[in-house]
């Protein structure tokens, strides 16, 4: 796992079961308007599976960072793809890719769960200083 502060931790240890969008449990405010917080040595946004997901159904699970002028978000920045539950292991890296230099003063994790429910499974996504790999 990369560095990471914990005041920039979206989600720890966060389930998430039911279909459509479900927020990170926090927000990171930059404090500027326009941080332009990519360049340079960048910042890496990443979302890993950190236990199993199970699901009675075909059910997929994305990881998206969203960004706006409030902590309310709701603007797309980044998306990943749609993963199917079975590969939806500890350690499967959802996202992770650097912040790019055009994000907003509030940044967040988003993620969305597609067809069907989730019985089971828990997020952590962070900003770190690294992007991270599948196990």
């Amino acid at each position: 796992m990369s560095r990471q502060d914990l005041k920039w931790v979206f989600s720890d240890a966060q389930a998430i079961t039911s279909v459509g969008d479900t927020d990170g449990t926090d927000t990171v405010d930059i404090g500027r308007t326009s941080p332009r917080i990519g360049g340079g040595t960048p910042l890496w946004f990443n979302a890993v599976v950190n236990t199993l997901f199970t699901s009675s159904g075909s059910a997929t699970l994305l990881a998206k960072i969203e960004h706006g002028t409030t902590n309310a978000l709701g603007t797309t920045l980044v998306s990943g793809v749609a993963i199917a539950k079975a590969s939806l292991t500890a350690g499967k890296v959802l996202l992770s890719v650097p912040l790019p230099p055009e994000c907003l003063r509030h940044i967040g994790a988003v993620f969305t769960v597609g067809v069907s429910a989730m019985t089971a499974g828990k997020v952590d996504a962070w900003i770190g200083t690294s992007p991270v790999y599948d196990p």
